[in-house]
């Protein structure tokens, strides 16, 4: 789809990295459970190797890789910014077995975490990455692509061994038996109450409700009910076939999909095409083609119980944004929300704690009005390249309205 914008020269990265709060398919709550279930993996055949040693993020994890995002700045100026595609439901595993397997029972992140895993604390970590501006969370859905009262069923009807005994150690684990995906069986209105609940825990832990959504388990109706409930951008479209910007034109839905993979996961990048050096010649040819670079990089690269692929992950994802900042200083890092804007209409803006980032990238003078919602106000508009003070007027309701050249501007907020 022909986007507003020539990616060509607004060299563009954003960072989509799903999986987190979730206790998910694949990870561990802790090394003693990691131990524990190597024989259970080891029945997979070893298709789940990079994945299993990863683990709900600590504050710790977190911590570090904020380090890195304010360690580099793309050309505008601002740190690089980290869009986590957020998990806001876990099993209850503990209520699910009080209960007989009869029915599944989950604990929103915004109420803590299934014991014996360890999120204390990341909740308010995650303000603090909004509060700085490097850290845009998204909407990935309260299961992680599983059907948890198909779950629950294969549980309590004992017909895979193998799941109950990760059951045992409070994983989900892998089964042989179909346990469906997250919206398996629910009509209009049962996803729509479903998504609600999910939606209002991430309203809770971060303040704002999401502006993208993305699940490979959800379908038309799927995107429907987010239609409904406010999303405005689904993620990951390639998987339904959607082409980058494309937008529905009966919901006004956008569509972006992911074109470059940084997914080291702990192996060296010599041993997989989906390291740096992939990664980048990737963003390289995506750029050449007139596209941004919608990058993903799932959360097991920063959180594994592994030291050592941390650390050879960790390294990956430093040398692609040194990369950059030598090579291309003048890409810029955005999150999903601002792509799909800018893609559509040329023109974006984005609540970064407190500033609203406001980008005109097309090729004429622009009237750009930015509502401000709660009790902030507009202490003034600056342009980001030059650092220079924009003249601006208020709006009835608060927000500001100015005239914006080409370029990026940052509009300061107070309380």
């Amino acid at each position: 789809m022909k986007s507003a914008v020539d990616w060509s020269k607004v060299k563009a990265i954003v960072f989509e990295s799903d999986d987190w709060g979730g206790v998910t398919r694949t990870a561990t709550p802790n090394a003693e459970a990691c131990r524990r279930a190597e024989p259970l993996w080891a029945r997979t055949g070893g298709r789940y190797d990079t994945w299993r040693k990863g683990t709900l993020e600590t504050m710790g994890h977190i911590q570090r890789l904020f380090d890195v995002l304010r360690a580099y700045r793309g050309g505008d100026g601002r740190n690089v910014v980290f869009s986590p595609m957020v998990l806001t439901g876990n099993p209850d595993f503990a209520a699910i077995e009080a209960n007989g397997f009869t029915r599944y029972e989950d604990i929103g992140i915004d109420a803590g975490f299934p014991p014996p895993w360890e999120g204390k604390g990341t909740i308010e970590k995650a303000r603090e990455g909004m509060k700085l501006g490097i850290w845009y969370p998204e909407y990935h859905g309260r299961t992680h692509h599983y059907s948890g009262q198909r779950w629950v069923d294969v549980l309590r009807e004992r017909a895979d061994e193998t799941l109950f005994e990760f059951f045992k150690l409070r994983m989900f684990g892998i089964s042989s038996c179909s346990v469906g995906i997250e919206y398996d069986g629910m009509d209009e209105g049962q996803q729509c109450e479903w998504t609600k609940v999910g939606f209002e825990r991430f309203r809770r832990c971060f303040g704002v409700m999401p502006n993208c959504a993305i699940n490979s388990d959800g379908t038309e109706l799927t995107e429907r009910v987010w239609q409904r409930l406010g999303v405005k951008v689904r993620l990951n479209a390639q998987s339904k076939k959607r082409a980058m910007g494309e937008v529905n034109p009966e919901t006004g839905m956008i569509y972006l999909t992911r074109n470059v993979l940084l997914e080291p996961q702990g192996v060296p990048d010599e041993k997989t095409a989906n390291g740096f050096t992939g990664a980048y010649r990737k963003t390289q040819e995506v750029w050449k083609a007139g596209e941004p670079a919608i990058v993903s990089i799932h959360r097991k690269n920063f959180t594994s119980l592994d030291e050592a692929e941390d650390k050879t992950s960790g390294e990956q994802f430093e040398r692609y944004l040194a990369t950059v900042a030598k090579e291309h200083p003048d890409a810029v890092y955005m999150s999903s929300w601002e792509v799909a804007q800018l893609h559509a209409t040329g023109m974006s803006t984005a609540r970064y704690g407190r500033e609203a980032i406001c980008r005109n990238l097309t090729d004429r003078k622009q009237d750009i009005i930015t509502p401000v919602l709660g009790d902030v106000r507009v202490r003034d508009v600056v342009d980001l390249q030059t650092q220079k003070a924009v003249a601006f007027s208020r709006t009835d309701d608060g927000g500001v309205c100015f005239k914006a050249a080409q370029g990026n501007y940052a509009v300061k907020l107070t309380a």
